[in-house]
């Protein structure tokens, strides 16, 4: 018996002939030609979705500006301190995390983005201090009256 040609269905993969609906024993063309007529059923495995390429850009930025923020915490006001690390906790784990959407991953860039700004940087006595010295200078001048 001629096996006929492979049907085609957009968004499926054709798998075979089998010889029930529930298609677990699958028809062999190679064998004689049936006695009676004879129901055969297309198997269809639906192909998966293309998965769009993620964009981490705006996640790994924020996550670049945390991580400065970060070392030099201590020098800002306690306002948002907390909010600020959570947030940047919370980037970290998505960013590493595997089963990610790109709204996940675009609130957490605007989260981490808002912590960093609702930040104030409050001036330490030694940054003020180093700020003095290296700003003030003396001039002495000397004026000779002849």
């Amino acid at each position: 018996m001629a096996q006929p040609e492979d049907p085609v269905r957009e968004g499926y993969t054709f798998e075979g002939w089998f010889t029930e609906e529930s298609c677990t024993n699958e028809f062999s063309f190679d064998q004689a030609k049936p006695e009676e007529s004879l129901t055969l059923y297309a198997k269809w495995t639906k192909d998966e979705e293309p998965i769009d390429e993620l964009n981490w850009t705006l996640l790994d930025r924020a996550i670049a500006k945390g991580r400065s923020i970060n070392k030099k915490l201590a020098s800002y006001q306690d306002k948002g301190k907390t909010e600020f690390s959570e947030a940047f906790e919370r980037a970290e784990i998505l960013r590493t995390a595997e089963d990610v959407s790109q709204s996940e991953i675009d609130g957490m860039a605007r989260e981490l983005a808002s912590a960093e700004l609702a930040l104030r940087l409050t001036p330490s006595k030694d940054l003020l201090t180093e700020q003095k010295i290296i700003g003030s200078w003396s001039y002495r001048f000397t004026i000779e009256m002849t």
